[in-house]
């Protein structure tokens, strides 16, 4: 197959799959609504059936007991997890239609709502009643749930499922973060945890300072930025959008990209690498140094034999990949 026919092939498939994307999303919220993505996350612009938004209730309640592990599994709320000076959980504005329901048993604190507990998966989600969040509220208005947990609270297992929404983590130590996100975004500040997994089908994905030992990032279309990454084994498979991801990356990388560009900078030396890529069409920069070629395939190592302690293997099929290292 020739490189113009190759690109052809790339593109034509890149387009469907963002279609196909694309459709979905515009089916869930109805077909007949807009949609938006900001800085809060998505936003859909509705009229319920007696043409007001989305109706709320005017509702503030929680639970102040101590926990061990989180376990959320919502459809579309701000999900906010902080440092404070006590545990608990507090949900404000709840929706007329669905009822949370929080509890804390063997130090496990869970949260369901009644869309949660009537559907599972792609049922749940297609099935969501889309009268939600992020449609002109203020902030003080939006759906919320907010769980705290003191500064030295070393959490065991966190677990977060949101069908949309925001979902910002700040402050946190556990044994491991798990996110599922169908459609919004997410945020991760000044975190600490053992195993570090997210899975987006659509939004964006931002962590800053944040320390693993292992993370896998599993994203159908969205933006993912990593600044200040302490991370040992690195994992990520991200279909549509750009990733950007600095810091000190202290294991295996494994990065593939269907389709946005890759920029990758660790804080440690390129001899501590071996260099594997595979780039179908895009520029391609190694240390400064530009890679020519459509077909950009290459396996470099630093020859010293005392050197190459991990492997920074990317796979692209149409963007470019810039790959820097400390000096």
């Amino acid at each position: 197959m020739g490189r113009v026919t190759k690109a052809i092939v790339i593109t034509a498939t890149a387009m469907i799959a963002a279609g196909m994307i694309l459709s979905v999303i515009g089916f869930a919220f109805g077909g007949l609504n807009s949609v938006s993505f900001g800085s809060r996350g998505f936003r859909v612009y509705f009229e319920d059936e007696r043409g007001f938004p989305g109706a709320l209730r005017d509702v503030s309640q929680g639970l102040y007991e101590r926990f061990t592990s989180i376990d959320v599994d919502v459809d579309a709320y701000f999900i906010e997890l902080r440092e404070d000076d006590d545990y608990s959980v507090v949900i404000r504005n709840e929706y007329v239609r669905e009822t949370l329901a929080f509890d804390i048993k063997d130090d496990v604190l869970t949260v369901r709502d009644t869309a949660r507990s009537r559907e599972r998966g792609i049922r749940r989600f297609l099935s969501v009643d889309w009268l939600r969040i992020f449609n002109g509220y203020d902030e003080d208005d939006i759906p919320t749930i907010v769980i705290t947990y003191p500064a030295n609270a070393r959490l065991s297992n966190v677990d977060i499922e949101a069908a949309a929404g925001k979902v910002e983590v700040d402050g946190l130590e556990a044994a491991s973060l798990s996110v599922d996100c169908s459609a919004g975004s997410l945020e991760i500040d000044e975190t600490s945890v053992q195993d570090l997994s997210v899975t987006m089908s659509a939004g964006e994905c931002r962590i800053d300072d944040v320390r693993a030992e292992s993370a896998v990032f599993d994203m159908d279309a969205g933006s993912f930025s990593a600044k200040g990454f302490d991370c040992g084994e690195l994992t990520g498979d991200f279909r549509m959008g750009n990733v950007d991801v600095s810091g000190r990356l202290r294991g295996n990388v494994d990065i593939s990209a269907n389709m946005g560009s890759v920029s990758l900078k660790t804080d440690l030396p390129e001899w501590d690498y071996r260099v594997d890529l595979n780039v179908a069409l895009g520029a391609v920069s190694v240390g400064g140094r530009s890679v020519s070629g459509l077909n950009a395939g290459m396996t470099q190592g630093s020859g010293r034999p005392d050197s190459e302690n991990y492997t920074l293997r990317i796979r692209a099929d149409m963007g470019n990949v810039d790959i820097a290292f400390a000096d």
